[in-house]
């Protein structure tokens, strides 16, 4: 599958699914889980106050929230997402964002302290480009992080999809898993010293139903539950979550790249 193909792929399965959907996963995600990106994402570009930051893909703005109190009033927490109604949510929390693909960012050269892409760089058809881009930006010194799911992210979501709604995923719904950690971990330019490569886990724990919630949000459920099967694939869902009294846990296996832009 070509680079064109699979962002155009991953773009449309986000699009069709709205910001709401993408938001509501991001929260249930945040919410339940037991890693703590934000507070990573800022550990690993070594944000501080007064700092200028990028989130490229910044969805509705949750890191940027992070940023911004990172950075204070002094600093700069920056979001660009293609999608305006993301950009909107964001602003109508009181935060920078604007509307603006991956690979022509209005910012420029040598402007940031660090810049950030979670879960949204497989929505970007010329890697090489993207990456060329996001260098210029980014200060001598300065350090770009790169999330995604890693190649056995899901696990348990996609075997309980199979029992409750008879369907496996297909490659568009597993399109994102091992990118950050296999394509774009071996695409870094010659600027960009690789820092660290790492999986982390990220057991989310679903307490009663919430599960129904963040699965009925999923790509995975809207392209493959026919409108007129829901309730049913939903009753058959809620059964199952019976067995399991103390929650439903799906496992998310977080890809953390994070490269120094080289001096000179």
């Amino acid at each position: 599958m070509s680079g064109s193909d699979r962002s155009d792929i991953a773009e449309r399965l986000y699009l069709a699914g709205g910001t709401e959907n993408a938001a509501r996963r991001c929260d249930l995600n945040t919410r339940f889980g037991q890693l703590d990106l934000g507070t990573e994402l800022v550990r690993r570009t070594r944000l501080a106050r007064g700092h200028s930051i990028a989130d490229v893909g910044c969805g509705t703005g949750e890191h940027l929230e992070i940023y911004a109190r990172v950075v204070g009033p002094s600093g700069r927490s920056l979001g660009f997402d293609f999608s305006a109604a993301a950009v909107k949510a964001a602003q109508d929390k009181g935060l920078t964002a604007m509307v603006a693909s991956g690979g022509a960012i209005p910012l420029g050269d040598d402007t940031l302290d660090a810049l950030t892409c979670n879960y949204a760089i497989y929505y970007m058809p010329d890697l090489e480009g993207v990456l060329d881009e996001w260098v210029r930006l980014v200060r001598p010194g300065g350090r770009i992080v790169i999330t995604g799911p890693a190649a056995n992210s899901n696990a348990e979501l996609y075997r309980f999809h199979l029992e409750a709604a008879g369907r496996h995923p297909s490659d568009a719904d597993r399109i994102a898993l091992g990118y950050v950690d296999g394509t774009v971990a071996s695409h870094l330019p010659g600027e960009l010293l690789s820092e660290d490569l790492s999986v982390l886990s990220n057991p989310v724990v679903f307490p009663g139903n919430r599960f129904l919630e963040y699965w009925r949000a999923t790509s995975l459920f809207s392209r493959t539950v026919s409108p007129a099967s829901v309730d049913g694939v939903l009753a058959r869902g809620a059964e199952l979550l019976q067995g399991f009294p103390h929650g439903f846990t799906v496992t998310k296996q977080v890809a953390v790249l994070t490269a120094r832009r080289l001096d000179g």
